[in-house]
């Protein structure tokens, strides 16, 4: 977490945690922003929704439907440049970049996000299966995780969005805890808590919906004789999202399900978990966005009657993208268990096709190979232009300008002699990112770059 290059001696002594909880104070209409609510000791959805709730029938009429998923042997998935690894690099991911956000996508709906000084894991699942155990289907995990508990740099903060069992994995809980004990802090939704509390986890935070939290993550950091102390405060957002929650057969509804909005100092991040489409994000793009960046699951959904409740389809996670205001977005829950019907390799298929359709760039929506890492590097228009400009619109909103580059020190490292290589922009994806921009703000002018990690 220190400036210093990452080939210097680098040693964490301690991290200290210090939050305290924020209270929402301003009035709000229950329609666009509803409150959790509870029936007889269960959550219920407060608003309507046009998909059917998943139940017993349903479930059990799905297991006789036909798998069109067609996943193949390993073999042949390492020749489908979609389902292509990468190999694990620790020193890559080791320490937060020092500008713009850093993403990993470490297979399904797990995620790291490495921003302002702190590393932040999201959904962790290292497991074989992605649901219950006791279910008769084969679900076991077809392609495996490029980074193992033991090879992610140090975890500061983990957010659950719901309890499904390939959201919340009890072994992927456990070796979190071992390797960091108390250092790691935990942000789970209500009624998750003790839960957490049996798995070992010892700082766990509980959250409804829109409620706020605010955290300083302290770190002590020795580098040879030099001791170095930063102090990066980060304020956290509990919103909602359409799902359900079935971890057991007599615990239905008891615990919630939420999306998380993440504010460093300088960017906003959202992760919606597993969710249905529903007007909700509408209100959470207006109260929290515009974001930099997203990260929405695009697999799942079919057959609808079955998952429609509770998992969108490409197009409605397009829709979501949209409706945040984020900048730019990473496709999570697919090509690693096989969840729904649909085609293996059907979701970003679509997902690209989708915004072709809309005039969007599979830059401002993108992909990741198992194990890749993202840099994305957040260039801020000149402040005196943008106070300025504000005088004669005040309806403008102050927004940074995400340039996607690939993480240019790893290259380094693998080759010094050789400078960074950048893949420039097209006009066509240079044209289509700069009309979003100017949809959202009145910006200064900036070069935009283009590009993502590679061995």
């Amino acid at each position: 977490m220190s400036s210093a290059p990452q080939n210097a001696d680098h040693q964490t002594q301690k991290i200290t945690i210090q939050k305290k909880t924020v209270k929402i104070t301003h009035e709000r209409d229950d329609l666009d922003y509803p409150k959790a609510q509870k029936k007889e000791g269960k959550y219920i959805l407060p608003w309507k929704s046009e998909k059917a709730t998943p139940d017993g029938w349903n479930n059990f009429k799905y297991f006789f439907t036909p798998d069109s998923s067609k996943v193949p042997s390993e073999a042949k998935l390492d020749e489908e440049p979609l389902m292509q690894t990468m190999k694990a690099d620790p020193n890559r991911i080791e320490n937060p970049p020092e500008n713009g956000i850093r993403v990993t996508w470490l297979g399904h709906a797990s995620v790291l996000f490495q921003l302002d000084n702190v590393n932040v894991l999201v959904n962790p699942n290292f497991n074989q299966r992605g649901i219950k155990y006791y279910h008769p289907g084969d679900n076991k995990r077809y392609r495996q995780p490029v980074y193992t508990v033991a090879q992610l740099p140090r975890v500061d903060v983990v957010f659950i969005t719901n309890t499904h069992f390939d959201y919340l994995d009890l072994s992927s809980v456990r070796q979190l805890n071992e390797r960091f004990g108390d250092m790691l802090l935990w942000y789970v939704p209500m009624g998750a808590a003790d839960w957490m509390a049996k798995a070992g986890c010892g700082n766990v935070v509980e959250l409804d919906w829109w409620k706020e939290d605010e955290v300083e993550f302290i770190d002590q950091t020795k580098i040879e004789d030099n001791e170095d102390i930063n102090t990066t405060v980060f304020n956290i957002a509990c919103t909602p999202s359409q799902n359900h929650h079935d971890r057991t057969f007599d615990d239905d509804n008891a615990v919630l399900w939420c999306s998380w909005v993440i504010m460093s100092p300088r960017y906003k991040v959202f992760v919606s978990g597993a969710t249905g489409y529903c007007d909700v994000f509408k209100s959470i793009g207006r109260k929290y966005g515009p974001f930099h960046m997203a990260a929405l699951p695009i697999g799942g959904y079919d057959p609808d009657w079955k998952f429609g409740f509770g998992n969108v389809t490409p197009e409605e996670a397009v829709q979501i993208h949209q409706d945040l205001l984020a900048m730019c977005s990473l496709a999570l829950a697919w090509g690693t268990f096989t969840i729904g019907n649909e085609f293996y390799l059907e979701p970003p298929q679509r997902l690209n096709d989708e915004l072709r359709k809309r005039g969007l760039s599979e830059m401002q929506f993108f992909l990741l190979k198992h194990g890749e890492s993202r840099l994305i590097e957040i260039k801020e228009a000149d402040k005196e232009n943008e106070e300025e400009e504000q005088k004669d619109n005040e309806a403008t909103v102050e927004l940074d300008v995400p340039v996607m580059n690939g993480d240019d020190e790893a290259a380094a490292e693998d080759d010094a002699a050789a400078p960074p290589q950048e893949e420039e922009t097209s006009p066509e994806d240079q044209a289509v990112l700069d009309n979003l921009v100017n949809e959202l703000v009145e910006e200064t002018p900036v070069e935009e770059k283009a590009g993502s990690d590679s061995d």
